[in-house]
């Protein structure tokens, strides 16, 4: 086999071994963040948020046609494939790089470049299993087949280099400009490659490098970069918008200029000309998002269907621009951003705005400014994600760090590793052996070939820390942005493929001194393959197959049907024609892939809150229907919604107090709100509340414009909030009911109970086998895959927890309601066998592991408390061991090292040592762990109602019921009226053994206690 073949059988390797990875590991439908929203616009060529995609969304759509199954699969199916494209050109671009210093000699045998396609292989499989890489290439993101046009562009710049001196070189230019055009379709990331080949012309056009000739080359970069900039997105379709006979006039002009050179044989000018021309016509994929636009589909983000409108949609201004200095902002909107940000030192002021609505800045602290900068969105932003690629990660949690060696410390094991729930997989090491290696690999590339060294150490700083700074990202961000940087990590795995080289170059070689340190050297000597081959298998060993062992199980989503089943479950929460609220990505795009996709529940109408700021999506709301769900009724008129040609309309932040709000509720309305109970019509008064510094945002006016309509129209349809939407009730919180994932608005305060019960138990209770699903209504919750150990749902920490502590927590409530306010002790059990079953709870690390409820532990001594208190005592026992065990296992790692009784987070670890105590029979040592907490914290309300109750309960299970109801008096006695709210909380295990007294003859005082205790 020739050496030309050999080479093609290593890329063909690469790419397979890529294909089947991804495959293997693929989710095996819609997932998070923006993959469903994508999805979803592919699926109907719709149009996504700015700046769009629109050569992806025709290429998946096309791809999708073509394979059968699940669209959501084919579509992740698609980004799998750019990824292994990618990595099949990547192992093109190290041997083409590696032949600049080492050139093919048809003389030799192909044995002779083993190291040269081991180095290659190695570089290529190290990207395929790097984490950022691996994570972009099984959902169906924009960012695999950005990084194929990345490797694309920098193979064809490779081929350039290779047949720059031959005739007809510039058709790879030519070439270049039109991948850069059509990657404009896709993300801008591509074009970031004009720097490297700017310097590889350079570097190949002048033997003599200078500095006045590479600054000059910088500088016509840097000009040429914001000329192609601006005018593909900014530029021409504003001359379009202008006149459309101007800008047909514009590429005439570009045709003309380029057959003018052609015939005078101007060849720079020619090549300038027809490079932008092809630039243009690769951008021309931008008329779909034109054409989609003015039809108006379900998904019309911004509408842009004309040429001004696509300028403003191109330029992201929905978005806003930040200043490059300072780097600190959004410490201006308070509370939890400014506590993060100003622990890098004084916070820049705003003194004023400027008149193009950007911050005029008082003083600025420089060096509080820079430190920013090193420490945040150069290290933690980017640097960080370096080494989880090629060091180690410490988990999936965000904000986790690098891990070296996998030892941790106590303050990691507690914060990154035990609230994951996988500790057999965490922390995720490679010992630093491929970071080492790419070092190596950088120091040979410049020792060997220092001019296309520099190129490609220009492309790694460019798609990587560089656009890091660029992105000016503020603390604390809502997820990882490793994602961004996979080019950039690319680069990088190169490296460690010449690293590898270098190594086996070196010990493989049989004559020492043979190489030439320049760039044109030739091998004098043949290497020694069997220790060539030794070494590279070494090499492959402890670096890509490493990564590609310990991160497996990290990117494994081949069982991962967590975003489908929750986005079935809140639309399946809803009545049928509902108004839902939703109030971020990923309560939203999931929602939206199966409204589409999958057909499901297309009669409720989703009202995004964030979205809901910006005047087109408002009047999309008001105007046009979705699917089968009417516009939305609001009170606003066209003219206060609609855009005032700068992106705003009239709903803006106002400043104000509490409102009371009157509305009509008619009697068939009333009758059915409270259950037969009253039927006359009534009014449903409602006291609309300012949001965070006393303002009404316009999230909150957009709520109480649709509440207000609906009512006047006589409440036919639902209006439902998401459970995820977080504080966005504008004072709406005392009429909402629970329903399944999703909260109901009622006509009538909720002062009994706040759940249905009948659809909350059907829901959680009758959930649906394997794949069956309804797309009209009907209750009955999917948990695919949550119970069984075999499925893996890590990766994704930023919603898989949360998501999983809220299905918990609904079956902890009705069984909780079942018990205290049903009386239904068997309903209860019922309700926490089910959860067991389908959700276990210690299959999942607590969600929030800085709020003592939601430790694990703490959610485990729950479980044993209703088992206990609905006379299941077994399982009780069975559930405070293990919380008692968890408990005990941190405390024995040195998670907390002593009890200090003044230390709130403290008080869970004893509060549940002593309930786990109680319930196994421990009661002394349980009422002494309290004691000693009481000395030090003697106005701990909750920890004496607990420990009052445990002296109860004992006494009780001593048949002495006397004493009993003495403690009982004294307690109720003591407290008086001062409860508070967690206190009061607490009391709910007080009131039932205050009820079981209560039945006993001599019993009636402490009754009335009892009574005055509840209230």
């Amino acid at each position: 086999m020739n050496y030309r073949t050999l080479n093609k059988v290593f890329a063909a390797t690469v790419f397979f071994v890529a294909l089947t990875t991804y495959w293997m590991t693929l989710q095996p439908s819609v997932p998070f963040w923006d993959c469903g929203e994508f999805s979803a616009a592919a699926m109907w060529q719709q149009v996504p948020h700015p700046p769009g995609a629109p050569l992806w969304l025709l290429v998946a759509k096309t791809f999708e046609i073509l394979l059968p199954g699940d669209p959501g699969h084919n579509f992740n199916l698609f980004a799998a494939l750019c990824s292994a494209f990618a990595a099949m050109f990547a192992y093109l671009i190290a041997v083409n790089a590696i032949e600049r210093f080492r050139p093919y000699d048809p003389s030799k045998p192909a044995s002779f470049y083993l190291s040269t396609y081991g180095a290659g292989l190695i570089g290529a499989l190290a990207f395929v299993w790097s984490d950022s890489n691996w994570f972009n290439s099984v959902e169906s993101e924009v960012y695999s087949a950005a990084t194929l046009l990345a490797a694309l562009a920098m193979w064809i710049m490779m081929k350039w280099d290779q047949q720059a001196e031959k005739p007809g070189h510039e058709r790879w230019l030519l070439l270049l400009a039109y991948v850069l055009g059509m990657a404009i379709g896709v993300h801008l990331l591509a074009l970031l490659v004009i720097p490297p080949v700017a310097l590889t012309i350079y570097g190949r056009s002048y033997k003599k490098i200078n500095p006045v000739g590479v600054l000059l080359t910088v500088a016509i970069t840097g000009v040429s970069f914001y000329i192609l900039y601006n005018s593909t997105l900014t530029w021409i379709p504003e001359i379009f918008s202008s006149s459309l006979v101007g800008g047909l006039f514009l590429l005439l002009l570009l045709i003309g200029l380029a057959g003018w050179a052609f015939k005078e044989k101007k060849g720079v000018i020619f090549l300038a000309a027809t490079a932008f021309t092809l630039t243009v016509l690769g951008y021309t994929t931008y008329t779909q998002i034109l054409v989609r636009a003015a039809s108006h589909p379900v998904m019309n983000e911004n509408e842009p269907d004309t040429f001004s409108e696509l300028a403003r949609y191109l330029g992201r201004e929905q978005y806003g621009s930040r200043a490059a200095w300072p780097r600190r902002h959004d410490h201006i909107r308070g509370g939890y951003y400014q506590n993060q940000l100003q622990k890098y030192g004084p916070l820049p002021q705003p003194i004023g705005q400027n008149p193009d609505g950007s911050i005029e800045w008082g003083r600025i602290d420089g060096g509080s400014e820079m430190k920013y900068m090193f420490e945040y969105q150069m290290y933690h932003m980017y640097f960080r994600y370096l080494g989880w690629n090629f060091i180690g990660r410490v988990s999936d949690i965000q904000d986790a760090g690098v891990s070296m060696n996998g030892s941790i410390s106590v303050e990691e094991d507690a914060n990154f590793i035990r609230p994951t729930g996988a500790e057999d997989v965490f922390p995720i090491t490679f010992f630093a052996i491929p970071f080492i290696l790419g070092l190596f690999g950088i120091f040979v590339h410049f020792r060997r070939d220092w001019k296309m060294a520099t190129v490609f150490a220009t492309a790694f700083l460019l798609w990587g820390v560089l656009m890091a700074l660029q992105q000016n990202q503020q603390e604390p961000q809502p997820r990882e942005r490793d994602y961004f940087y996979t080019a950039s990590f690319m680069v990088f795995s190169l490296w460690v493929g010449f690293g590898a080289f270098g190594l086996a170059e070196a010990i493989g070689k049989k004559n020492e001194g043979s190489e030439d340190a320049g760039e044109n050297s030739t091998p004098s000597a043949q290497p020694n393959v069997a220790i060539t081959g030794a070494v590279l298998g070494v090499c492959l060993l402890a670096a890509p197959i490493l990564m590609a062992v310990q991160g497996w199980k990290l990117h494994d989503r081949s069982g991962n049907w967590l975003p489908w089943d929750y986005a079935y479950n809140l639309l399946q929460s809803c009545d049928t024609n509902a108004i839902l609220f939703t109030n971020g990505d990923n309560d939203t795009f999931p929602v939206w892939y199966l409204q589409d996709v999958a057909g499901v529940r297309r009669d409720i109408r989703v009202v995004n809150l964030e979205l809901a700021q910006t005047p087109w999506y408002i009047t999309q709301m008001k105007q046009e229907p979705t699917w089968d769900a009417a516009p939305v009724p609001m009170t606003f008129t066209l003219q206060q919604i609609a855009d005032k040609g700068d992106g705003r309309n009239e709903v803006n932040p106002t400043k104000g107090a509490a409102t009371n709000i009157t509305l009509p509720v008619p009697a068939d309305v009333m009758k059915w709100a409270t259950n037969g109970t009253v039927t006359n019509a009534a009014e449903f008064n409602w006291t609309y509340e300012p949001g965070e510094g006393g303002y009404f945002s316009p999230k909150n006016q957009i709520v109480r414009s649709i509440v207000e309509q609906t009512a006047k129209e006589g409440w036919k349809r639902p209006i439902f909030f998401s459970l995820t939407t977080g504080n966005e009730y504008a004072g709406l919180y005392p009429f909402l009911r629970q329903e399944g994932m999703a909260l109901r608005v009622m006509p009538v305060q909720q002062t009994e109970s706040i759940y249905n019960l009948d659809v909350m138990k059907k829901c959680l209770m009758e959930t649906l086998p394997g794949d069956e699903y309804f797309t009209d209504q009907h209750y009955g919750f999917k948990f695919r895959g949550l119970n069984d150990p075999s499925a893996n749902f890590l990766g994704q920490e930023d919603h898989r927890r949360p998501i999983n502590f809220y299905y918990h927590q609904l079956y902890i409530r009705l069984a909780e309601q079942l018990l205290y306010g049903e009386n239904d002790p068997a309903g209860a059990v019922a309700v926490l066998d089910k959860m067991v079953e389908t959700i276990p709870p210690n299959r999942f690390g607590p969600p929030i592991p800085y709020l003592p409820f939601m430790e694990e532990y703490g959610f485990l001594t729950k479980i044993a408390e209703l088992y206990r208190d609905a006379g299941a005592t077994e399982k009780a026992r069975e559930w405070a061991q293990k919380a008692l065990d968890d408990l005990n296992s941190i405390l024995q790692s040195g998670g907390q090292a002593r009890f200090d009784p003044r230390n709130p987070q403290d008080y869970t670890a004893v509060q549940v040592q002593a309930k786990t105590a109680a319930i196994l029979g421990n009661y002394r040592e349980a009422l002494s762990l309290y004691e000693r907490m009481l000395q030090e914290q003697p106005n701990n309300q909750p920890a004496q109602v607990e420990r009052d109750a445990l002296l109860i309960e004992e006494a009780l299970s001593k048949n002495d019921s006397a004493a009993a109801r003495k403690i009982l008096a004294d307690a109720l006695a003591g407290y008086g009226s001062n409860l508070d709210q967690r206190a009061r909380v607490l009391l709910s295990r007080f009131s039932s053994l205050v009820g079981n007294l209560a039945a006993e003859p001599d019993n009636a005082n402490v009754a009335t206690g009892a009574d005055t205790g509840k209230k």
